[in-house]
């Protein structure tokens, strides 16, 4: 990303994926077999998403399959049955805490989004760099409109 005149870099997260300057936002990622790049000036910014998303499916699956394995469990001839009960709410679980994520959306005004998992930075770390993305938001609409 090069600079603009009067730019600088003030943030630089998830692995320098995300830099915030003092004008705009920007994105490099790769994904899949492709690259692509989504760049947000400050002053369009028009909301930012901090989300935990999962899929509960595979959690709602898990409860009733151990439900099952658990009212099965005591009847003699019934064992292979609870076996493939616990084996599925195992599996399920496994599916279900690897379906969760922590994403950060950056939204334009009638644009594009900028979305990036935040799964190597900390609670604290995302707040923070949220933070940041405001008050450079807000020192910039400030700049703009000389209050």
């Amino acid at each position: 990303m090069q600079l603009l005149p009067d730019e600088e870099i003030l943030v630089a997260s998830n692995q320098d994926k995300v830099i915030l300057t003092n004008q705009r936002v920007h994105l490099t990622d790769k994904q899949w077999g492709r690259n692509y790049q989504i760049t947000l000036f400050l002053e369009n910014i028009s909301s930012i998403e901090n989300v935990y998303k999962g899929n509960p499916i595979f959690l709602v699956v898990a409860g009733l399959s151990l439900a099952i394995g658990l009212v099965t469990v005591e009847r003699e001839y019934e064992g292979g049955v609870a076996f493939a009960a616990f084996t599925v709410a195992l599996v399920s679980l496994v599916l279900w805490l690897n379906s969760r994520s922590h994403v950060v959306t950056i939204s334009s005004n009638g644009g594009g989004k900028l979305n990036f998992l935040v799964a190597g930075m900390s609670e604290p770390e995302v707040q923070g760099f949220v933070d940041k993305v405001e008050t450079a938001k807000a020192g910039r609409i400030k700049q703009l409109f000389r209050f």
